[in-house]
């Protein structure tokens, strides 16, 4: 089913697996008609036959519903163009996107001469038809008389030239009913070719047309031969009885009837050179359709490889694509890694200077510390000698008054105490001091236990 309503399918194929469909612009558009009667009911199996720009017959479907194509500037004027078979059409509405018509049956009403002539064989005395003169059989026209004048006809009575006869004339009026037949069945098919239909029912409807004319000329050429031959039998019977001037006038006429069959034979031969030169362009048409088909398949295929080969080079692509963005991710990963490692090296370095400026503070605190422990320690020793040396020279000046002096021993030994004890007072100060500034060895001591 083709989406787009305003194509059609013109030509299909099938090859190698591929449906190919050849599309084409539509240049007409359905518009569906429902037919119905008085009472509302539709109206199927009825012939319809719409007069627009081209004449168009078609039949009702199940539902009344008759689609008629138009071509894209065509309108429905009014209820005139259409004629339906049996009815009388009385209006025409637009509804919902189609057309309503309403119609009632024709009553069918014979005037006096048609009922006249319709009953005139069934007022005729029964003995006109049984005595009917076998020299009036060219007047019968139709088979109703026919079989009205020989159903009760003795045929055992009548001679083999008379049954010839008869069987002639039932045989030239089927022929001639067929032939009526045949001529509405050809304009009928011709009827179903128009610019609406598809190309592959006109060739079938122009193939039927070609038959049902080969046909026809064939009956022709044997009811001429026919008829030929009766004229012939009636020259050979009368010939003889025609003055001069009959004899002229039938001359004229069989001469008029030559140029006539001359000039048949050669619209014949024109039609027949016509029509071979249509299907000659068809078949190039048909020939160059199926060029245009094999181009379209190569095509196909050709634009199958493309697309297969601009797939694979898409897909080489994308790989390339996703390699160099996979690279470029790793990049920027190492380059942020690096970034951040040069940040914790900065900051470190940072933090390595102001280790090292806390440390050149420290050491400077510390040796300005160290001098002035230095310079007390250095005051404290000459403090501490001349301390030292107070006592020693008070006991070497005792010793020295001891021996030259005649005091006690216990006074001197006192003072001597004493000054040993002030000696023993400053080395004691001096251990601690040194006690202070050199820490000792210290460890933790479990008291729970």
């Amino acid at each position: 089913i083709i989406e787009n309503q305003s194509l059609e399918a013109a030509s299909w194929k099938l090859s190698k697996g591929i449906l190919e469909i050849v599309v084409r612009k539509k240049n007409y558009r359905v518009v569906p008609v429902l037919i119905k009667n008085t009472r509302g009911s539709p109206l199927n199996d009825v012939e319809v036959t719409f007069n627009g720009q081209k004449v168009f017959t078609s039949t009702t479907d199940k539902d009344g519903i008759v689609n008629l194509p138009l071509a894209l500037d065509e309108k429905i004027e009014g209820i005139n163009q259409f004629a339906i078979n049996g009815y009388q059409a009385n209006n025409i509405t637009p509804s919902d996107r189609k057309y309503i018509i309403t119609a009632d049956k024709i009553a069918i009403t014979l005037t006096n001469s048609e009922q006249q002539k319709n009953s005139k064989p069934q007022s005729l005395d029964q003995d006109y038809f049984r005595n009917f003169d076998l020299k009036n059989l060219d007047s019968i026209q139709s088979l109703t008389v026919f079989y009205s004048i020989f159903k009760n006809f003795e045929m055992e009575e009548l001679s083999k030239e008379d049954i010839k006869r008869i069987d002639a004339k039932f045989e030239s009026l089927v022929g001639e009913l067929e032939d009526a037949v045949s001529k509405r069945s050809a304009v009928t098919v011709m009827n179903n070719i128009s610019d609406t239909t598809y190309l592959q029912d006109d060739i079938q409807n122009l193939q039927k047309q070609a038959r049902l004319e080969s046909d026809l000329l064939v009956q022709q050429r044997k009811e001429f031969e026919d008829k030929i031959a009766i004229v012939n039998a009636k020259l050979e019977q009368g010939f003889d009885n025609l003055n001069k001037e009959q004899r002229a006038e039938l001359l004229n006429d069989i001469n008029q009837l030559e140029q006539l069959l001359i000039a048949n034979e050669s619209q014949f031969y024109k039609n027949q050179s016509s029509y071979q030169q249509i299907i000659n362009s068809l078949r190039e048409q048909f020939f160059d359709f199926e060029e245009l088909e094999g181009k379209l398949s190569g095509s196909e295929a050709e634009r199958l490889r493309e697309k297969e080969l601009f797939r694979k080079r898409i897909l080489a692509i994308l790989a390339v694509v996703l390699l160099f963005t996979i690279l470029i991710v790793l990049l920027i990963y190492f380059s942020l890694r690096l970034k951040k490692q040069k940040k914790d090296l900065a900051l470190a370095n940072i933090e390595v200077q102001n280790m090292n400026d806390n440390l050149e503070t420290i050491v400077h605190d510390r040796t300005r510390l160290l001098e002035q422990t230095f310079a007390e320690l250095d005051t404290v020793l000459y403090r501490a000698s001349h301390d030292l040396r107070a006592p020693v020279c008070s006991i070497a000046g005792l010793c020295n008054i001891a021996t030259i002096t005649s005091f006690e021993p216990n006074e001197v030994i006192d003072r001597m105490v004493l000054t040993n004890n002030d000696m023993d007072k400053l080395l004691k100060k001096l251990s601690i001091i040194s006690e202070i500034h050199q820490p000792g060895n210290f460890s933790k001591v479990d008291l729970s236990s």
